[in-house]
């Protein structure tokens, strides 16, 4: 029998009573709510990202021999809360667009999200935030309050995978370092959005040199 995810969910008891072989053509995620479906051509994990969602390359016979005489229970699935550890986990523009957005807009929020962006990308040298963040407040204070949540953040775990999967994006795959590292490929693209930006202030520029010859 030949059908969809909708009509099984919509009539379990009576799907579960039927002396045949269902076969449904759905998408995957439609699927995870219903325990007790054989994949044939995926597999599927509940686990973040993208739940494990992966195409198999062939079919055979053993995998359609584990689609018999399995009970189909309806358990619903959640993915909130799942998606947004898992994006607390990987990604730091939240927190860090929520420091940038507590300093003066006029005058400090684009060079100084500019020149820590490039940090990220540039630097070799994680010990050089302190001398950066004291080069920037000769020109733009900032507070005490605002250089430890920088420092905190950068320096925390996920600052310093974005980091080194920046540097091993450079080798031309973005995607592949963002996985290796569990950081988000969208936090990635963002920072080398900024980096390539070509329109950085001189103060910008000044900054950026110095730390791409390791001064800073």
């Amino acid at each position: 029998m030949i059908t969809d995810s909708a009509l099984i969910i919509n009539n379990l008891r009576s799907a579960n009573k039927l002396n045949n072989t269902c076969v449904l053509f759905t998408g995957p995620l439609r699927l995870a709510s219903l325990k007790g479906i054989h994949y044939l051509d995926l597999t599927f994990e509940h686990s973040p990202p993208f739940y494990g969602i992966k195409m198999r390359s062939e079919l055979n016979d053993d995998i359609w021999q584990s689609g018999t005489d399995t009970k189909v229970v309806l358990s619903p699935i959640d993915y909130t809360q799942s998606i947004i550890n898992h994006v607390e986990s990987t990604s730091i523009l939240t927190d860090f667009m929520t420091i940038i957005y507590t300093l003066p807009s006029a005058t400090h929020q684009k060079p100084i999200k500019t020149v820590l962006l490039n940090w990220i990308y540039h630097s070799k040298k994680t010990s050089s935030l302190t001398a950066l963040l004291t080069k920037v407040s000769e020109t733009l204070p900032l507070s005490a309050r605002s250089v430890d949540k920088i420092q905190t953040l950068l320096l925390s775990p996920i600052g310093l995978r974005i980091k080194k999967a920046l540097m091993e994006s450079k080798k031309g795959d973005l995607e592949k370092a963002a996985h290796d590292n569990a950081v988000s490929a969208y936090d990635m693209r963002y920072i080398l959005s900024i980096v390539k930006d070509a329109s950085h202030t001189d103060f910008e520029k000044r900054l950026i040199e110095k730390i791409k010859r390791n001064e800073l």
